[in-house]
C-alpha cells in the first residue's frame, strides 16, 4: 500500500508539473525567468562586441563644473557641463567629435522634449549638429501614461521636432518587466503587450516606433543575423561594456591623448547614456539586483546587451514556443524520471536517483540557455522529479516501517504460540 501510494504520489507529481507548464500562469512564467537569471549568473561574463562602448553621464563627469569653476580658463571646454542639466551645445560638440572620429552611430539615451533652460541659441546649436549626421544618430524617445480626467493614457514622449523630424532617427526605450520582477526581453515585446493592452481607441491611434536597438542598428549599417528569440542575451553586470565619462570626449587634453584624438572611437557604435546614481535610472535584470550582483544595471547597459545580442545573433528564443506542447513534454520526462527512479528497491538510492536526475536536467537546461540560447522548462520540472523522489522515500520509509513491524509482530506471535505449546506440554506431563 505504501509503496502503491510513493508511485501515485510520483504520479501526482508530475500531472501537477504538466499542467502548470502547459498554462504558463505568471508565478511558472517568474520561476523560469529566476532560473534563467541563475544560469546567467553562474556562467559569469563574457567578453561584449568590441565595437560598442558607452560614453556615460557618470559621477565625474557630472562633478567636472568643481573643475570649471575653479580655473576657467585651464578647464574652459568643460563650460558646458558646469552645471546639470547640462548645455545641449555639450551634446553638440561630442556628436560632432565622434562623428569626425569615425563612429559609426551614435546613440543618446536622453529625451530631449522640451526647451533648453539655457536658451533657443542652446537648441539651435545641438539641432544644427543632429542635422549635419542625421542619418548616424538615433534619439531616444519612451511611451508613458499620462493621467488625465479620462484616465490613464499612454502616449508617445518623443524629443522637441527641430532634433528630429522623421521616425528614422527615433528608437524607444521602454522594456517589459517579467513577472519575477526583472527585464528579459527586447523593447519590442513591450509594444506588443502595450497594444494588446490598450483599448482599441488608444491601440489606433498610437504611434508604433522602432526599438532603441533596431534604429541604433540601422544608423550604424551593419548587416546582422535575423533574429530567432525574444531575449536578450545578458554579456555580464554592470561596467562589462568598454565605458568612456563623457567630459573626456569634451576635454581637449584627455581626447588627444587618452583617447587617441578620436581614434579609439573610429567603426564603433557610440550610446550615450546616465550612469550616475543621481539620476537614478537603473533597473533590475540578470547580473543586477541579486545577491551576487546588488548593483542594478543601467538603462544605457540594458540598451548595450539588447544591441550586442542583435549584432552577434545571439538572442535567445523558447526551444517548444507552444505552451500545451511544453507541458506534454515535461510529462514524458518527468514520468520517464519517475519510472527510472523506482527501479532501485532501497529508499536513498531512489531519492539519491530523483535528486542526481534534476541535476541532470537543471545541467542540460544551463547549458542549452548559455551555449545553444534556448530555453527549456527547468523550474517546475526539477522540482516535481526531485519531489518524486522524496515522495518515494517517503513512501518506502513508510513501507520498511510497517515490514519491520509486520516481522515483531509475527515473532511476538511466534514466541507467544511457542510458550503455550511448552505450558501445554508441561502441564501434560504432569498430569501423567
Amino acid at each position: 500500500m505504501a509503496w502503491r501510494l510513493g508511485s501515485n504520489l510520483s504520479g501526482g507529481w508530475a500531472v501537477a508539473a504538466t499542467v502548470a507548464t502547459a498554462i504558463d500562469p505568471a508565478w511558472v512564467q517568474a520561476l523560469e525567468r529566476q532560473m534563467q537569471t541563475v544560469f546567467f549568473e553562474t556562467r559569469g561574463s563574457v567578453a561584449p562586441p568590441q565595437n560598442i562602448v558607452i560614453l556615460a553621464i557618470d559621477e565625474s563627469s557630472l562633478s567636472q563644473g568643481e573643475f570649471f569653476r575653479a580655473d576657467p580658463n585651464r578647464y574652459s571646454d568643460l563650460e558646458p557641463i558646469q552645471a546639470w542639466p547640462w548645455q545641449r551645445s555639450a551634446y553638440a560638440i561630442v556628436v560632432d567629435k565622434l562623428m569626425v572620429a569615425g563612429a559609426k552611430a551614435v546613440a543618446i539615451d536622453l529625451i530631449f522634449s522640451t526647451p533648453s533652460s539655457y536658451g533657443e541659441a542652446d537648441d539651435r546649436r545641438f539641432a544644427q549638429s543632429l542635422q549635419q549626421h542625421s542619418s548616424r544618430i538615433v534619439l531616444a524617445s519612451q511611451y508613458a501614461q499620462l493621467d488625465t480626467p479620462q484616465g490613464f493614457v499612454t502616449q508617445l514622449e518623443t524629443p522637441l521636432p527641430e532634433f528630429c523630424e522623421t521616425d528614422r532617427c527615433l528608437g524607444f526605450i521602454n522594456f517589459l518587466l517579467e513577472p519575477n520582477g526583472r527585464i528579459h526581453q527586447f523593447g519590442d515585446r513591450f509594444l506588443a503587450r502595450l497594444m494588446q493592452d490598450s483599448p482599441p481607441e488608444q491601440a489606433e491611434v498610437l504611434e508604433q516606433l522602432p526599438t532603441f536597438a533596431e534604429s541604433t542598428l540601422k544608423a550604424a549599417q551593419i548587416s546582422y543575423p535575423e533574429r530567432s528569440g525574444n531575449s536578450i542575451f545578458f554579456y555580464g553586470p554592470a561596467q562589462t561594456f568598454d565605458q568612456v565619462p563623457f567630459w573626456q570626449v569634451l576635454d581637449s587634453a584627455t581626447w588627444r591623448n587618452n583617447l587617441q584624438s578620436g581614434a579609439y572611437f573610429k567603426d564603433k557604435i557610440v550610446i550615450i547614456g546616465s550612469t550616475a546614481l543621481a539620476h537614478q535610472d537603473f533597473h533590475a535584470a540578470p547580473f543586477s539586483g541579486s545577491w551576487l550582483h546588488p548593483q542594478q544595471m543601467a538603462g544605457v547597459e540594458l540598451h548595450a546587451n539588447a544591441i550586442a545580442t542583435r549584432l552577434e545573433g545571439k538572442s535567445i528564443a523558447e526551444a517548444i514556443p507552444n505552451a500545451p506542447l511544453r507541458g506534454l513534454i515535461v510529462f514524458v520526462g518527468i514520468a520517464a524520471s519517475g519510472w527510472i527512479i523506482q527501479r532501485p528497491k532501497q529508499p536513498f538510492k531512489r531519492l539519491a536517483g530523483g535528486l542526481g536526475l534534476a541535476i541532470v536536467w537543471t545541467g542540460i537546461s544551463y547549458a542549452l540557455l548559455t551555449q545553444a540560447q534556448l530555453i527549456v522548462p527547468v523550474a517546475i520540472p526539477i522540482t516535481a522529479i526531485a519531489f518524486s523522489g522524496v515522495s518515494l522515500l517517503v513512501a518506502g520509509s513508510i513501507h520498511e516501517q510497517l515490514r519491520k513491524q509486520k516481522l515483531r509482530d509475527t515473532l511476538k506471535i511466534t514466541l507467544r504460540l511457542r510458550s503455550f505449546r511448552k505450558l501445554s506440554a508441561s502441564k501434560t506431563i504432569l498430569k501423567i
